[in-house]
C-alpha cells in the first residue's frame, strides 16, 4: 500500500509529476473547495472545515463541520487498489485523521496505526472529532481516549527525535 498524505500544494506536484498515478481524496473547505485534480487517476472530493464538533458556528460565517457520511466515504475509496493521496488545505489535520483512520481500520493495533502515520507524516495533528468518527464507524470508541493519549505521546517522542537533528532544508541547524 502506497499512502500519501500531503498538503493541496504538495498534492498538486505530485500529480502534476505522476498524472493519472494517485487516487485521491481531496478535503477542502466548502468556501474554498478544490475541484481542480485534474491529473489524478480518480478524486474524491469532500468539503468541511477544519473544526471541532464544538465549534460549529462562527459568529462571522457557517462553517460545515465532517460527517459520519463523509469518513465512510473516504474508507470506502481508499479502500480500492492503488496509490493513495490525501491531502487537505496544510496536510496535517484533516488528511491526517482520515488517514489514521484507514490505517486504524487496517490494523487491529492501534499503536501500529498511530507510528505508521507518524512515520508518513511526522508533524500529523490530527482532527480530534474526526478520529472520534472513525472510531465510531469501527466500533473501537471505547479506544478513543486511549488513542489520542497514545499519539500525543508517540508525537512528542517523534517531534524531539526530529529536533536533535540538523536540518540544513530549513535554514537552520540545532
Amino acid at each position: 500500500m502506497e499512502l500519501f498524505i500531503t498538503s493541496l500544494q504538495e498534492a498538486k506536484e505530485l500529480l502534476e509529476q505522476k498524472p493519472n498515478f494517485y487516487r485521491v481524496v481531496s478535503i477542502s473547505s466548502p468556501l474554498d473547495p478544490v475541484d481542480d485534480l485534474e491529473n489524478a487517476k480518480e478524486v474524491l472530493y469532500l468539503y468541511f472545515d477544519d473544526i471541532d464538533k464544538s465549534r460549529k458556528k462562527s459568529a462571522l460565517i457557517q462553517l460545515k463541520t465532517v460527517s459520519k457520511e463523509d469518513c465512510q466515504k473516504a474508507i470506502e475509496f481508499l479502500n480500492s487498489d492503488g496509490p493513495l493521496l490525501i491531502h487537505c488545505h496544510h496536510g496535517k489535520s484533516r488528511s491526517t485523521a482520515i488517514a489514521l483512520g484507514f490505517l486504524l481500520q487496517k490494523s487491529n493495533n492501534y499503536q501500529q496505526a498511530i507510528e505508521e502515520l507518524l512515520r508518513l507524516k511526522p508533524w500529523a495533528a490530527p482532527n480530534e472529532y474526526i478520529v472520534e468518527l472513525m472510531c465510531s464507524i469501527f466500533n473501537r470508541s471505547n479506544q478513543y481516549s486511549q488513542i489520542l493519549s497514545y499519539f500525543y505521546q508517540k508525537r512528542k517522542e517523534h517531534l524531539s527525535k526530529f529536533y536533535k537533528r540538523p536540518h540544513w532544508k530549513f535554514g537552520w541547524i540545532t
